[in-house]
């Protein structure tokens, strides 16, 4: 199942290992330490826009404009909320 991040943006949700609260990471020099490591997917968002990160296991980190409790929901809820194509080949 896909995951709908925001900016019309999908993920797969089998694929997140976790989904963060921005204002708590912003907080932490590690966290941008982190940021700097890894490949990040901002969407055209600013630091200041995102309201979740959302990290995969391929060690991708999405910027999401959508509160990290409502991308949680979804994932949680499956499709319902979540209208995301189920097949790739669907994105255009």
């Amino acid at each position: 199942m896909y995951l709908h991040i925001g900016m019309s943006t999908y993920i797969w949700s089998n694929r997140i290992v976790g989904i963060f609260n921005s204002e708590l990471c912003k907080k932490s020099s590690s966290f941008r330490e982190f940021l700097e490591e890894v490949k990040s997917v901002d969407n055209g968002l600013t630091l200041d826009e995102v309201k979740s990160f959302i990290l995969t296991d391929s060690n991708v980190v999405y910027w999401s404009n959508v509160n990290c409790r409502t991308l949680r929901q979804r994932c949680r809820k499956g499709l319902p909320g979540n209208p995301g194509p189920q097949d790739p080949s669907e994105f255009t």
